[in-house]
């Protein structure tokens, strides 16, 4: 039989447990009234000066991330799933471009040099370095919203916006021909500038 001390330890623990998840539902409120508040005071798109580098709103969501079983190329760790979206977030229209990575981190590491193509021959350090300055320096313009910062998307941010509602393999259909894109079989060596190729239904690109 449960003793008095063993009970009140339960009620105890039981409370703490309340406790703690009203404060993360506080905290995902509070997030969601910040994004929100950000919103509403840059709108659906805009651009950081000085970089003309252009950002979109997404739409919060649930979407299928992963491949089917069927699809050609599959990974063996893109099993299907749901995933929900619970706040909205601002994507670059394009790649980061090696002019707009040079303005923020005064040099350009990338091989294939060209102002208007994508910076290249970057760490996941480098980038988090480069999100980290740009927040620094807006943040001191007074061009950032309370509470918002720039950052890299996750793997379900990324995947959600790449998708742009489809479910096909590619946001465009099933296939992937030189037109659609520039990879391995496309003919080029080397990276080309951003916005050659159609955008996504959401206006991303490349």
């Amino acid at each position: 039989h449960p003793t008095a001390d063993s009970v009140v330890a339960y009620k105890k623990a039981v409370e703490a447990e309340k406790i703690v998840a009203e404060q993360e539902r506080q905290r995902k409120l509070a997030k969601q009234a910040r994004t929100k508040a950000a919103h509403e005071k840059l709108g659906d798109e805009f651009t950081i000066p000085a970089l003309n580098l252009e950002m979109i709103w997404v739409e919060p969501g649930t979407f299928t991330m992963g491949s089917p079983t069927t699809e050609a190329d599959r990974g063996k760790d893109e099993t299907q799933h749901k995933v929900t979206l619970t706040n909205g977030f601002y994507l670059g229209k394009y790649e980061v471009t090696q002019s707009q990575y040079k303005a923020v981190m005064n040099h350009n590491p990338s091989k294939f040099k060209s102002e208007n193509r994508p910076v290249e021959m970057v760490s996941w350090d480098d980038a988090i370095e480069f999100c980290d300055k740009l927040t620094e320096i807006q943040r001191k313009a007074g061009r950032l919203p309370e509470g918002m910062v720039y950052s890299l998307p996750t793997e379900a941010q990324w995947e959600y916006a790449c998708r742009a509602g489809t479910t096909t393999a590619y946001s465009w259909g099933d296939s992937i021909t030189t037109d659609n894109a520039n990879y391995r079989s496309s003919g080029y060596s080397q990276t080309r500038d951003v916005g050659l190729y159609d955008a996504n239904p959401w206006g991303f690109f490349d």
